[in-house]
């Protein structure tokens, strides 16, 4: 997870992408080890309040994401967000193989450790999370980890906004991370959704919402 200031995983989340045009929530109950859909849902921003999926006037998206809540009544929702990919910082490093043995926490420092080599800013500047790949980059003593940084300034806003609606940030993840394959195929949709074109649109939100339940 990119963020350790983002909460555990105690209760269900919300699936949530800001776009330049619209801000999309996508939101699952589980049962009987099923994933149900229980919105999927949008609010049109005007132009300039999202650039590049960077958001520029938090106080309209807020706006937006009230309206959707009340709409449908989620209360405060943990929410379940991600950044583009366009704009992270991807960073492949080589660590010695015993480090596999490493408890979680402990692994994790090391990659910090390592990875304060590779960037120019201190690393309390970014949202990091990795996972390890194969590589031919490293040696047969070592493994590969891939990390992604995204700068914490760029999404100073979207937390901003975030908090203004009531929502609670529970995990920031990386766009293409979350897309590895195709979410819809894990929900089971309800006989009186209507999702029809949808798909692509809302695939990225009930993909992070995924994360959640």
């Amino acid at each position: 997870m990119l963020d350790r200031i983002l909460l555990s995983l105690k209760s269900h989340a919300v699936g949530l992408d800001i776009s330049d045009q619209a801000v999309r929530l996508v939101s699952l109950r589980k049962h009987g080890g099923r994933l149900y859909l229980r919105h999927a849902c949008q609010a049109s921003l005007p132009s300039g309040a999202v650039v590049d999926q960077i958001v520029q006037q938090p106080e309209v998206v807020s706006v937006a994401l009230q309206t959707l809540m009340k709409r449908h009544r989620l209360g405060k929702p943990r929410v379940v967000i991600a950044a583009a990919e366009r704009h992270t910082q991807t960073h492949i490093l080589s660590l010695e193989s015993v480090a596999r043995s490493l408890d979680p926490l402990a692994l994790e420092q090391e990659v910090l450790a390592e990875l304060d080599a590779h960037i120019d800013h201190a690393i309390e500047d970014f949202y990091i999370d990795f996972q390890m790949v194969a590589s031919d980059a490293v040696s047969d003593n070592d493994f590969a980890v891939e990390v992604k940084c995204v700068s914490k300034s760029l999404y100073d806003n979207t937390l901003s906004a975030l908090r203004q609606a009531h929502m609670v940030p529970q995990i920031m993840d990386i766009a293409p991370l979350a897309l590895q394959h195709n979410p819809w195929q894990d929900i089971e949709v309800d006989a009186n959704s209507v999702l029809e074109g949808c798909e692509n649109d809302y695939a990225l939100s009930a993909a992070l919402a995924m994360r959640g339940v």
